[in-house]
């Protein structure tokens, strides 16, 4: 038995700017809804650039038909979409890993995601400038609140202790896991890395407490491992009062049991911001 079927798909444009987009869902068709809805306006005015869509479903069939509905009556004029409804249910993990590396940058949201509109106008610079960086692998339209692991005290060291006096743009070793640009490069060689992975768990790295909770919930566990073995960095957006390009509405699903509504402030006014020549600065809690 396949484990994936294409079910829909249209032809669209092809650009040498422009990202492969993939939204990960479940059952959870109002969420998706929202979810695509925000997609659209965050590419807004760069739609003719040229952005796939794929839309991975997570099965079984039985429970994913009213979510089915939602992808396939979605509207997507930015390029070429596609809806994959999968026959088994392939977990956090094993969605994530599906996803091949192209030419294109990646990127990667979670159903429960909503993002900022023309955000896309916003990040587009940044991707233009490290998207062949050796040294970084993406940009997180995440808030900064990521952690890695127990300082000297017992306590967990927290990306959240930047304030506004930092820089437009900094760096940390970690990935955002609900609206995170992969840059193909380093996402082709985590793949590689995973197949030939030596499982060793990082010492003291709050991952390791997620996995053993949630094996098939936390894949970040093992991209983690990747981005310490090769001294790798992410970029993290530091916007005013709090605000970030893309917020999770924490549902209820693999790793929530309730909902627990917007983790941060969607940013809806990012024409001002200018992040195109401020350097971004290594502000590293965790890892030193």
């Amino acid at each position: 038995m396949r484990l994936a079927t294409v079910l829909y798909a249209f032809g669209g444009f092809l650009a040498a700017e422009a990202l492969n987009i993939h939204v990960l869902a479940f059952d959870r068709p109002a969420s998706l809804q929202r979810c695509l809805e925000s997609l659209r306006r965050f590419i807004g005015e760069q739609c003719a650039q040229g952005h796939n869509l794929v839309i991975s479903i997570d099965g079984p069939h039985s429970v994913s038909k009213a979510t089915h509905d939602v992808a396939k009556q979605f509207k997507w004029e930015c390029g070429r979409k596609e809806v994959i409804w999968r026959e088994e249910n392939a977990g956090v993990l094993g969605q994530w890993l599906s996803i091949e590396p192209g030419d294109e940058p990646i990127l990667v949201v979670e159903d429960d995601s909503e993002l900022a509109t023309k955000g896309f106008t916003t990040i587009e610079p940044l991707i233009k400038k490290f998207s062949s960086s050796p040294y970084i692998f993406g940009i997180s339209l995440t808030r900064l609140q990521w952690q890695l692991g127990r300082n000297e005290k017992g306590g967990w060291r927290r990306l959240d202790l930047v304030d506004e006096s930092f820089p437009s743009v900094v760096t940390f070793p970690a990935i955002s896991t609900w609206a995170q640009i992969l840059f193909p490069k380093h996402w082709d060689n985590f793949l590689g890395f995973l197949s030939n992975l030596v499982d060793e768990p990082i010492d003291g790295s709050i991952y390791e407490k997620w996995f053993t909770e949630s094996p098939r919930g936390v894949w970040s566990r093992h991209f983690q491992a990747f981005v310490h073995s090769r001294h790798l960095t992410n970029l993290y957006l530091n916007l005013p009062d709090r605000q970030s390009l893309g917020v999770s509405h924490r549902e209820a699903g693999s790793n929530t049991r309730w909902a627990k509504g917007p983790d941060a402030v969607l940013a809806f006014d990012v024409k001002g911001i200018n992040i195109s020549e401020i350097e971004p600065v290594h502000y590293n809690h965790c890892m030193d």
